[in-house]
């Protein structure tokens, strides 16, 4: 298991990587995991029942603050092979210590926020990153739901021999 240093301890939780690259500026980085609950209300009756549905992929945002020219300049330079990605639909793999702890490898890169130059801003240019947790299709264990057609249904072979109803309507 690889051990994840504490955050005051160090820099590597200023720092992330995504597609094997280094972004410019301090970064925060932030994690969000739901599960995925539906709730049926049963009617004319008091109390509801829950189903759990399971765990939605992991929504990781990250904050970049840059505050120097050479740090801005490189974050142009590397948006673009960033976004070319994005483009390709593929997963770009993520480094930093939250997921490494949470055991999240790579992402999709799900949009992109600047709305840098705000009053009080100062020297500091803000970008923000939505990410999804990038989860492949499992091979194993995946069911699809194929809708029946109750006219094409092969009878279980003990029907046939079932006892018929009686044309009188009573018991047989």
């Amino acid at each position: 298991m690889t051990t994840i240093p504490f955050p005051n301890e160090s820099g590597s939780w200023n720092k992330v990587m995504l597609a094997g690259k280094e972004l410019p500026g301090i970064a925060h980085v932030s994690i969000d995991w739901d599960v995925e609950i539906n709730v049926h209300k049963a009617k004319g009756k008091s109390g509801a029942t829950t189903t759990e549905q399971g765990v939605d992929p992991a929504k990781i945002d990250i904050e970049l603050m840059i505050t120097t020219k050479d740090q801005l300049n490189e974050w142009f330079s590397q948006f673009q092979d960033l976004w070319h990605l994005k483009g390709k639909g593929g997963a770009v793999p993520i480094l930093h210590p939250k997921t490494l702890g949470y055991r999240i490898k790579s992402v999709i890169l799900k949009s992109l926020k600047d709305d840098s130059g705000k009053e009080g801003e100062g020297d500091r240019y803000r970008v923000r990153i939505e990410c999804l947790q990038f989860l492949a299709p499992s091979a194993t264990g995946s069911k699809t739901t194929k809708k029946l057609d109750p006219r094409r249904q092969v009878l279980g072979e003990d029907l046939p021999n079932a006892p018929r109803p009686s044309v009188t309507n009573t018991n047989p």
